[in-house]
């Protein structure tokens, strides 16, 4: 599983990017043979009143198709991380129960027209 991580308007370590991409990998490396790549995206943002506030935002795209996009804010960059990836891991499991419930209900359909074919050609012989 490939892991980017870019920044825009925030100072950031080499011990911060090895702990953001830690948090990333942990969440997600389960999913790894489905997952095509990873994107994370930290910023520096102005919260209410001037507050620093830090954002991650992360982007997941699957193999089969799709892709899982979440963000989170946090005063520091290590929390922001944590809690973004944590939401990751659970929109990708929501996103992969959707592709599985949605392709149930395909066999589903085709299977009743498959029979419903079948009984129309046994009532026109």
């Amino acid at each position: 599983m490939q892991i980017e991580i870019s920044t825009t308007n925030a100072e950031m370590s080499n011990g911060s990017r090895a702990t953001v991409e830690r948090h990333a990998r942990f969440a997600l490396t389960r999913f790894s043979p489905l997952i095509r790549d990873v994107s994370v995206k930290l910023s520096d943002e102005s919260g209410p009143k001037g507050a620093p506030t830090k954002k991650c935002q992360i982007v997941v795209r699957l193999r089969q198709g799709g892709s899982v996009v979440v963000d989170a804010l946090d005063r520091k960059l290590d929390a922001a991380a944590s809690t973004a990836a944590d939401r990751a891991s659970r929109s990708v499991v929501r996103q992969l129960e959707r592709k599985r419930h949605n392709k149930k209900f395909q066999r589903r359909r085709a299977d009743a027209r498959a029979n419903d074919d079948s009984a129309n050609l046994d009532e026109t012989v």
